[in-house]
């Protein structure tokens, strides 16, 4: 009875939460565990009239503005810049050297323990407070693809006790860290 509606101790019927309809879902097998996919990254550094220009595109995929990442030197006193794609005769490969060498090794997950383990897998991050970025994948439409196919469905119930279904609930981004491998 992990989806349907529960009978309480005195008898009142309560619509189920919100974890016990994923579970449901996901018990049934029905929901898509993860998602796939690409975003094109424009090499033209004219930014779109507006960001949702490209929605319109006969192949439903938008183009993402060149990403910029900036990121702090230890010292404070300045910062790095990378402009992803490199254009013609910026020297990419120096930027990227820059970024690795800034940053601090990472740890993965390895048998249920977070552990900095090179042998196992050898990545760099940086931490959100040391970087920013131009990079929004609501802009791109990341958020919507993630709510739309790993949360088909999913009611959220009303205060008088009717249910329902709402796009986008419970899927939120946010800057974290930057991992670099």
């Amino acid at each position: 009875m992990t989806a349907s509606k529960k009978r309480s101790a005195i008898g009142e019927i309560k619509e189920p939460s919100l974890l016990d309809q994923l579970i449901g879902a996901i018990s049934a097998q029905k929901a898509a565990f993860y998602c796939g996919g690409d975003v094109l990254v424009s090499e033209d550094d004219e930014s779109p009239a507006s960001r949702f220009e490209d929605l319109t595109r006969d192949d439903n995929k938008a183009i993402s503005p060149p990403i910029v990442i900036r990121w702090d030197l230890p010292s404070g006193k300045t910062l790095r810049k990378l402009t992803l794609p490199p254009s013609e005769g910026a020297d990419g490969d120096n930027a990227i050297g820059s970024l690795l060498k800034h940053s601090t090794p990472a740890t993965s997950g390895k048998k249920g323990e977070e552990v900095l383990d090179e042998s196992y897998q050898k990545a760099a991050k940086l931490d959100a407070n040391h970087f920013s970025t131009n990079f929004n994948p609501y802009d791109v439409g990341i958020v919507d693809a993630i709510a739309q196919v790993l949360l088909p469905g999913i009611a959220k119930p009303f205060a008088d006790g009717r249910s329902t279904f709402e796009d986008h609930l419970g899927v939120v981004a946010e800057l974290y860290k930057l991992n670099v491998s």
